[in-house]
């Protein structure tokens, strides 16, 4: 469990101490991406439920959650391709093979979504029988699955991008390009689908279709001329076996992920009042993602500088003041004026059940954040080591007790929403125990090497040092600004 791919020398740019301001604006642009990608779903939710009014939105919004669920969890693997471009792609040939490999995975994915679209038998088995869809229902879940087929392979290649920016530390080229994709989602909501008569699923398709291959062409078309692009040293490229062995544990971890999702849904039909509860979890899942969305920038800042001690100890610093600040919003949310002015004035939840379930729900998020930093954190160090298979562990391990609980406890007189929330934290909880034992089993001390990861079957790996990591940090970042 603690084989991973050999490493390269360190390149110069390892002995360089980060600093407390570098990081800041260094994450500042990748917190809001996150932010703005959560905003999302509620965007396409809003588009669908203008086109369809009062008597079809709810069939269609029904039957988008049921597409837009089994797209992701089908394509999941395809949003570990940033974190794997960070510690990979370094030239020309890294790039290719990263392509390559990604490219692969992509079309996997593109094929199981046309089959579960196209196939009477395997489509019927997904929306009809697993997810219980009437009729109607399953066959607009399955047309709105083609509009995502191309988006797995626009998400692989939006993460090399991205990745390549991090890297380089112009995470505002990351920034930038989200704010293009939540724009031309707007755009083509608003602008064109509302004024058409496309399904729900087939709107959310094209809305995600839109904003997200215009946010990967521009994170690709901005990386022309960078180094990753123009250069090409011997010795730096991981080959296809190894890419397998590094991130094929990180793509079936967020399958593992994906699926807690219907789990939690499991446990919800089988807990006290399954339908108020459900629909009280739609918002807190929702309010959940917004709170911890920033947190994911831990991931990114971890796997590109956590080089050292030192550095680590500033990120660590970093991630704490942000947590800090994340879990005094969900303080103030739980237990302060500020629920009544969100789902009571804003969203206008008038029913009594459904608001009384939500305002307990919120105090069962304040520990969420905690959780979620730590487990970004370790996820992290273990994809800046190699030692991947630990994510997988930690994931398989914590389905295992999700799944131990769903099936054998007696949940019919709790409510589903406290269940879930608990469930989904218990998940990522066990999942970081897990990968905090293989960080004492040597993880940070492997973690802390500043190294690519080439293909421990290139002999001239070793023997030939690879480009500088972080070019651009050459000049101060406290006295002259990383241009975007």
């Amino acid at each position: 469990m603690s084989a991973h791919p050999q490493l390269t020398t360190p390149p110069t740019q390892a002995k360089r101490a980060l600093t407390v301001p570098y990081l800041v604006w260094f994450s500042a642009p990748l917190a809001l991406t996150f932010l703005m990608m959560s905003g999302a779903a509620p965007l396409v939710s809003n588009g669908i439920t203008w086109m369809h009014g009062a008597e079809g939105e709810r069939i269609h919004l029904s039957a988008f959650l049921m597409t837009f669920v089994t797209a992701l969890f089908i394509y999941s693997p395809m949003f570990t391709a940033r974190n794997v471009a960070i510690r990979t792609v370094a030239d020309r040939r890294s790039m290719r093979t990263f392509t390559l490999f990604y490219a692969v995975g992509s079309l996997i994915s593109g094929t199981l979504l046309i089959l579960v679209s196209q196939s009477d038998l395997i489509g019927h088995l997904m929306f009809g029988r697993l997810l219980g869809a009437s009729s109607v229902a399953e066959n607009l879940a399955r047309e709105g699955l083609m509009a995502f087929v191309p988006i797995p392979l626009f998400v692989a290649l939006r993460g090399l991008g991205q990745g390549c920016h991090i890297t380089n530390g112009q995470t505002w080229y990351v920034g930038v390009g989200t704010l293009l994709r939540f724009s031309s989602m707007a755009v083509f909501v608003f602008g064109y689908a509302v004024h058409t008569e496309l399904t729900g699923p087939v709107l959310g398709g094209l809305t995600y279709l839109t904003g997200i291959g215009a946010e990967t062409a521009f994170v690709l078309l901005t990386l022309v001329g960078k180094r990753q692009w123009r250069t090409h040293v011997a010795g730096t490229t991981m080959d296809l076996a190894g890419y397998f062995r590094y991130a094929g544990p990180l793509m079936l971890g967020s399958l593992l992920q994906q699926l807690a999702g219907p789990v939690l849904i499991f446990m919800i039909n089988r807990a006290h009042q399954s339908v108020e509860n459900g629909a009280t979890y739609n918002l807190i899942r929702d309010t959940i993602w917004i709170v911890v969305s920033m947190l994911m920038a831990v991931q990114p800042a971890v796997i590109a500088h956590a080089t050292s001690r030192h550095n680590f100890h500033v990120v660590l610093k970093f991630a704490a003041v942000l947590l800090v600040a994340i879990t005094a919003v969900t303080v103030l949310l739980a237990v302060t004026s500020l629920r009544e002015l969100i789902f009571v004035r804003w969203m206008e939840v008038d029913n009594a059940a459904i608001l009384g379930l939500t305002f307990t729900a919120l105090f069962w998020l304040i520990p969420v954040p905690t959780i979620t930093a730590i487990n970004h954190l370790v996820n992290a160090l273990h994809t800046r080591s190699g030692r991947t298979i630990w994510v997988t562990a930690g994931n398989v391990a914590g389905m295992v007790g999700l799944l131990t609980v769903a099936l054998t406890l007696d949940l019919a007189s709790h409510e589903g929403v406290i269940l879930a929330v608990a469930g989904n934290a218990g998940f990522q909880l066990v999942s970081a125990v897990v990968q905090v034992i293989g960080l004492r089993r040597g993880g940070l001390r492997a973690a802390m090497n500043d190294t690519l990861l080439p293909s421990e079957h290139t002999p001239a790996a070793s023997a030939v040092a690879p480009p500088t990591i972080q070019p651009e940090l050459a000049v101060c970042p406290v006295t002259e600004r990383l241009r975007p």
